[in-house]
């Protein structure tokens, strides 16, 4: 049988931890399939950090982000959360 210790983290910033220890080379092995199983099942249900600071995002603003102040083009949201000008005027 192998032994092993299998820690997890849940965190409100959505940076999720699953730490394991093991004294053996073979629970080593078991431990790491079981974490990056946890850890998968982990991400499916909550999400990356990156994914729920989007969320978190979009709970303060509402799913409408209304049109860019310099150019009136639709605003979107980039993958950081931030809200940018469809047509990029910034640029």
């Amino acid at each position: 049988m192998n032994e092993y210790t299998l820690e997890i983290y849940l965190s409100t910033d959505g940076k999720h931890t699953v730490k394991t220890t093991s004294d053996t080379v073979e629970g080593n092995k078991k431990a790491y399939e079981v974490a990056v199983a946890m850890y998968d099942q982990i991400v499916a249900k909550y999400g990356t950090k990156q994914a729920q600071a989007v969320r978190e995002y979009e709970k303060e603003t509402g799913q409408e982000l209304g049109n860019c102040p310099k150019c009136g083009a639709k605003m979107l949201m980039s993958k950081k959360g931030n809200p940018y000008c469809s047509k990029k005027c910034w640029m």
